[in-house]
């Protein structure tokens, strides 16, 4: 998958919808939110291009999935 990045006034990338749902894989919204310390709500906000997630959660997020797919 190809995508461009974004940035957010220079404090980092942020994430496309896409590659948010992607990323979550066999995780449930509910599990994947509790991992950023946010709601389910937000998560599907993030999901559905509502709300911009900020790059410390990608990132945060990016982490603690990877510690638990190993």
């Amino acid at each position: 998958m190809i995508t461009k990045k974004r940035s957010r006034g220079g404090m980092g990338y942020v994430p496309l919808a896409e590659e948010i749902i992607q990323a979550r894989g066999h995780l449930s919204q509910s599990k994947a939110a509790s991992l950023i310390y946010t709601t389910q709500a937000r998560w599907s906000n993030y999901e559905t291009g509502k709300s911009r997630m900020h790059p410390a959660y990608w990132e945060l997020f990016l982490k603690k999935k990877g510690e638990q797919d190993a």
